[in-house]
C-alpha cells in the first residue's frame, strides 16, 4: 500500500502540470462562457485581479484584454514560463510569478478581486491548507473586495456520487494500510492527478465562519441558461460550480 504524505502529493500536481501536453492544452484554452458572464458582473472594469493558479495565462491574458490589472502566479515553473512568453508575444503587461497558494506573501488589503479559476482549490492537499487558501485570500482582498473561484461537487448526482460513495467506504482501510498518511477523505488520484472532491455544504460553512459574504453561487449551466441556483444546484454535476464572496 502506497503511503502518500504532504510532499508527495504535492507532487503529483506538479508533474501533471508540468507536463509538457498539459501544458500545451491549456495553452489554447480562452475563457468559459460562463466564466465571461460572471467576471463582467462581479469584476469592476479597470479594477486589479490576482490570479492565483494561473496557469499558461489562460485567464490573465484574457482579463488583462478585458482592461484589468492582473498579477499571477503558479505553483509550476514550466507553466508561468509559458505564460510569460504567451504575454509577450501579445504585448500585454502581466506580472507573472512561481508562487504556492498555500504560502501567500501579498500585503493586507492589496487587492480588489481575487480569482482562483477552473476547480483549481482541488489541486491543494490537506484541509488545513485549503482554509489557509481562504483566510489568506480575505487578508488580500480590500473591503468590499470580490472573491471568484469554482470546484466541482463532491456530491454531484451520477458516477461522481457512486466514486464518493466508494471513497468513503474504502477510507478506514486505506487509513489502516498507511499509517502517518495524510490522505483525508475526498482525496482521489485520478489520471495522473491529484484532486480532493470538496462538499458546497462544507465550503458555505466556511467561507462564513472567516468573514466573507457568500452572494452567488450557481452551476455553469444555470448561468448559461440564466436560471437561478436552489438547493439541488449543491449537486450538480456540472464541471464547474461557482463561487462569489465579497468582503464586507
Amino acid at each position: 500500500m502506497i503511503t502518500f504524505n504532504k510532499k508527495n502529493i504535492e507532487n503529483y500536481v506538479k508533474d501533471y502540470y508540468s507536463n509538457s501536453n498539459t501544458i500545451k492544452e491549456y495553452e489554447n484554452e480562452k475563457l468559459f462562457p460562463a466564466e465571461k458572464i460572471i467576471f463582467k458582473k462581479f469584476f469592476n472594469l479597470k479594477s486589479d485581479i490576482l490570479d492565483i493558479g494561473c496557469g499558461a495565462g489562460r485567464t490573465s491574458i484574457a482579463l488583462t484584454k478585458m482592461g484589468y490589472d492582473v498579477t499571477a502566479f503558479d505553483l509550476v515553473p514550466e507553466m508561468i514560463k509559458k505564460a510569460k512568453s504567451n504575454a509577450k508575444n501579445q504585448k500585454l503587461k502581466i506580472k507573472f510569478s512561481v508562487k504556492n497558494a498555500t504560502s501567500m506573501d501579498y500585503p493586507s488589503e492589496s487587492y480588489n478581486n481575487v480569482l482562483f479559476s477552473y476547480n483549481g482549490l482541488e489541486n491543494i492537499p490537506g484541509k488545513k491548507n485549503r482554509e489557509k487558501v481562504f483566510i489568506d485570500v480575505f487578508k488580500i482582498l480590500k473591503p468590499e473586495g470580490y472573491f471568484i473561484f469554482t470546484v466541482r461537487s463532491g456530491f454531484a448526482v451520477g458516477r461522481r456520487m457512486i466514486m464518493w460513495l466508494l471513497m468513503l467506504f474504502s477510507y478506514p482501510f486505506v487509513k489502516f494500510f498507511s499509517k502517518g498518511s495524510s490522505w483525508e477523505l475526498g482525496d482521489k488520484i485520478r489520471g495522473g492527478l491529484y484532486i480532493h472532491y470538496l462538499s458546497p455544504f462544507y465550503i458555505k460553512s466556511l467561507v462564513r465562519k472567516i468573514g466573507f459574504e457568500l452572494i452567488y453561487f450557481n452551476s455553469s449551466t444555470n448561468i448559461l441558461k440564466n436560471k437561478k441556483s436552489n438547493f439541488f444546484t449543491n449537486f450538480s454535476n456540472d464541471r464547474m460550480i461557482f463561487f462569489v464572496l465579497k468582503k464586507s
